[in-house]
């Protein structure tokens, strides 16, 4: 609306208004195709090209600009929260191996994919870090397992992927503020 409202104290002619727009368009389509989008939010209404058309004043292009933006930001928000075959395969892989070798090679190997594009595709698809994911469970896997276990400290940080209870109780004590024995002693039922 800014840039319109410029566009109109600037005295721009009406083709002038009619480009500004249309390259709004033409990103915002560009950004949907590049994320894999149907354009399916337009259908009910037309082309967008074709509304776009039919705008002759200010009004009519804020408003034009207000219902496709708006329709567009729905789309796009609605695929990134969209769980995929291959996001729910490596949650739920994650979440039954949390103890495993958890690398991002090995998982990737599991899908035939490489490591990078799986990085990339993971966080693009989460808006998380593939490696910060698995951190997650193994502490909230840990923190379940000292609420409601007896189990040893060394019991736990094996079972949630460290080798050694010093460097699960720096990770833990980074991730909790406190260190397993104090979270247990603090939380027991």
């Amino acid at each position: 609306n800014k840039l319109l409202d410029q566009l109109d104290k600037a005295g721009a002619l009406a083709y002038q208004f009619q480009d500004f727009t249309k390259d709004v368009v033409n990103k915002t389509l560009k950004s949907m195709y590049a994320q894999n989008i149907s354009i399916h939010a337009f259908a009910d209404k037309g082309s967008p090209y074709d509304h776009l058309k039919a705008c002759h004043t200010l009004e009519q292009y804020k408003d034009f600009l207000q219902w496709f933006l708006t329709r567009s930001a729905s789309a796009i928000k609605e695929k990134k929260s969209e769980t995929d075959i291959m996001t729910k395969f490596v949650m739920e892989y994650v979440e039954s191996n949390f103890g495993a070798d958890l690398s991002l090679d090995a998982i990737s190997a599991k899908l035939g994919i490489t490591g990078p594009y799986l990085s990339t595709y993971f966080k693009e698809k989460t808006g998380t870090n593939f490696s910060d994911y698995i951190f997650t469970v193994r502490m909230n896997k840990s923190i379940e397992m000292l609420r409601d276990t007896d189990m040893k400290i060394q019991e736990i940080a094996s079972l949630v992927g460290y080798f050694t209870a010093a460097s699960f109780n720096r990770v833990f004590k980074r991730h909790t503020g406190v260190t397993p024995s104090e979270f247990r002693r603090l939380n027991s039922k």
